[in-house]
């Protein structure tokens, strides 16, 4: 599925602020429902066929996805699990000079994009494992 994204909005399919029922009627598969880990307040959902986790908040709305293969997420063009994370960077610092580099990702808190690349260190032309779209308070 492409998913060109809209910072801190989602994506054309979904919009943050959706309610669960909402969320998995407009991706129309199967998902699969856990917790990511023992202490999430909420569970999250998995449409493994597109590649897409949804997050929600405790009030059951929409306020994170996480895109990983055979999904095509994009921003400016570039396709944010095919590009290379340096590639990815320049495009991102082109409308957030503030990223935030990690060891294995780095997350823009002004656009509500972050990447999951723990290889990058080594090889920064891998793309990224993973992608997630994000809500503006998500990481408050």
């Amino acid at each position: 599925m492409n998913a060109e994204i809209k910072p801190l909005q989602g994506f054309e399919k979904l919009k943050f602020g959706t309610q669960i029922d909402l969320v998995r009627e407009s991706l129309g598969v199967a998902y699969k429902t856990f917790k990511r880990t023992s202490s999430a307040e909420m569970p999250c959902d998995f449409f493994e066929s597109l590649g897409i986790f949804t997050y929600y908040k405790t009030t059951g709305v929409l306020e994170a996805i996480e895109f990983v293969s055979p999904a095509r997420p994009f921003y400016g063009g570039v396709s944010l699990l095919e590009a290379g994370v340096d590639e990815i960077i320049k495009t991102l610092m082109e409308h957030d000079s503030d990223i935030e580099e990690t060891n294995d990702g780095l997350t823009s808190y002004k656009l509500g994009i972050g990447i999951y690349a723990p290889d990058a260190d080594e090889n920064p032309n891998l793309p990224p494992e993973s992608v997630i779209a994000f809500a503006k308070d998500y990481y408050d």
